[in-house]
């Protein structure tokens, strides 16, 4: 802090930074209030494409159903599965609905108590203040969360989704999970993504694609290469799990090689990767947004299509 500057009270009690303007004619110095910008309603707002609901139109509608009787939920699923997507989907039906106060989003990667400080100190107006640890810098952003839910005239609650809320190798995650929502379950909404269990939420299980949703988000990415039945026949054999049959779809689309499902499919039987135990090994790949799981057989259809190298990157 400069020699022009000293943190006071504000009128709300709270403590602000005040920089000197003059002295009056006694020689008292005279300080005016440096005024923060106000808390965004959206913290960190988020697009949505209203077609990434193909295949969850009930989950969707299941969730926000939740999400109206409990504090917090939470979407279990295995990776891949769309728990990330339908996530976003809610904060968008919701925002929509002008349901909340206040809406934010935290996609957490390795550090459950890095990432929640990166996304939300910035919104939250908190300084950096020298000497003080990542723990000071949540509760300073968890009071402020708190309080300009409380002071907001609408009276409403927030929402904010927790995305990914147990990275695989971040110590403490399930510690810091604990805290952020004993803190904000009396006034904010929470609604959480997660492959692995929290016995203490509200659970929601996303499983895989019904035989119906899996050929619809087939055909909403490749229409024109085959019959249904075909299609069907497909999906039986490397399974409904959303990822498997975007990809699938999309590589069909994309690739001048292979003509049709059928064909498809004939490739699949052939090197038997829909069975082929081997083939079924967990794999994982670097990727900026944080780790990814694939099934191997799925990158193996890349490579027979011979796309370019840019395509034949699993993202």
């Amino acid at each position: 802090m400069s020699s022009e500057e000293r943190v006071t009270l504000n009128a709300e009690g709270e403590n602000s930074k005040a920089i000197y303007i003059k002295e009056n004619k006694d020689g008292v110095k005279i300080y005016n209030e440096i005024k923060k910008d106000p808390i965004p309603r959206f913290l960190n707002p988020i697009k949505v494409s209203p077609k990434e609901i193909i295949g969850r139109e009930t989950a969707l509608q299941e969730l926000l159903g939740l999400i109206k009787q409990e504090e917090t939920v939470y979407i279990h699923a295995i990776r891949g599965v769309g728990k990330t997507t339908l996530g976003k989907l809610v904060y968008h039906h919701l925002k929509e609905l002008d349901s909340f106060s206040y809406y934010a989003i935290v996609e957490l990667t390795e550090s459950f108590l890095e990432s929640f400080i990166e996304k939300l100190r910035v919104p939250c107006r908190v300084d950096v203040v020298e000497g003080e640890t990542d723990e000071d810098r949540l509760q300073k952003i968890l009071h402020a969360l708190t309080d300009v839910v409380e002071k907001d005239s609408s009276e409403k609650n927030g929402f904010i989704l927790i995305d990914n809320a147990l990275p695989r190798k971040a110590k403490g995650s399930r510690d810091f999970l604990k805290e952020v929502i004993d803190h904000l379950s009396s006034n904010w909404k929470i609604l959480v993504t997660s492959f692995e269990e929290i016995p203490y939420l509200k659970e929601y299980k996303l499983d895989y694609l019904t035989d119906e949703k899996a050929l619809e988000l087939f055909l909403f990415h490749c229409p024109d290469k085959g019959s249904k039945e075909d299609i069907q026949v497909l999906l039986n054999h490397v399974g409904k799990h959303t990822l498997t049959v975007e990809l699938m779809a999309k590589t069909l689309k994309t690739a001048s090689r292979i003509k049709s499902v059928a064909e498809l499919f004939d490739i699949l039987k052939k090197h038997e990767l829909g069975k082929n135990p081997s083939a079924r090994k967990k794999i994982h790949a670097n990727h900026p947004k944080g780790e990814v799981i694939a099934f191997e057989y799925i990158s193996k259809i890349f490579d027979m299509t011979e796309l370019e190298n840019e395509k034949n990157l699993i993202y």
